[in-house]
């Protein structure tokens, strides 16, 4: 975005701060991965009560260096496939974005809201200006992957929202295999 647009929160618990959305810099990539890791907090506290403790840690250790690695990779090499929002000069949110002009797909990828600034209308202003660009850039169709735990639900919301209605549902199963062994002797 080449303009950025203030923005007034719609809530004004922690005061009557002014936000700004403007494209990605290079130097926002670690506020992002930080951010990013909070936000997918409440994923793994969901994936945990759903697989159990050890078969989450088992399969998603080390996640936090993961998710912030993916991020600040985006922000910080390809600022272009981000945008942020900044109140006082702190990143409060962002997103990340592809797309394949091939197909005419575009793709919102990793994206959060600080939880003190959530439900302030950050997140749809995100899309909506990530959704506008596809646009612009010859999309024909926009993509997003999220959960179906209850850790994903706000996201699912959010989303729906922001306009996106067809999904596919899947899901993906696991077994403990020392367990499975011990119950067929």
């Amino acid at each position: 975005m080449t303009n950025a647009k203030q923005h007034a929160p719609a809530s004004a618990e922690t005061g009557h701060q002014q936000w700004q959305l403007r494209d990605a810099r290079p130097d926002d990539a670690e506020a992002c991965a930080a951010l990013a890791v909070v936000a997918w907090q409440r994923v793994h506290d969901s994936y945990t009560a759903i697989l159990g403790g050890v078969m989450h840690d088992q399969l998603f250790s080390g996640w936090q260096e993961r998710k912030a690695r993916e991020v600040r990779r985006v922000v910080h090499d390809q600022p272009e496939r981000a945008l942020v929002a900044v109140a006082g000069g702190a990143v409060v949110g962002f997103v990340t974005f592809q797309m394949d002009a091939a197909r005419h797909v575009g793709v919102i990828g990793n994206n959060a809201v600080q939880p003190d600034w959530q439900g302030r209308g950050i997140a749809g202003t995100l899309y909506r200006a990530v959704l506008a660009r596809m646009r612009a850039n010859g999309m024909r169709l926009a993509q997003v992957a999220t959960g179906l735990d209850e850790g994903h639900a706000p996201a699912r919301a959010a989303y729906a929202r922001a306009g996106f209605r067809v999904g596919l549902p899947s899901i993906t199963y696991y077994q403990d295999l020392d367990a499975a062994a011990a119950s067929e002797l």
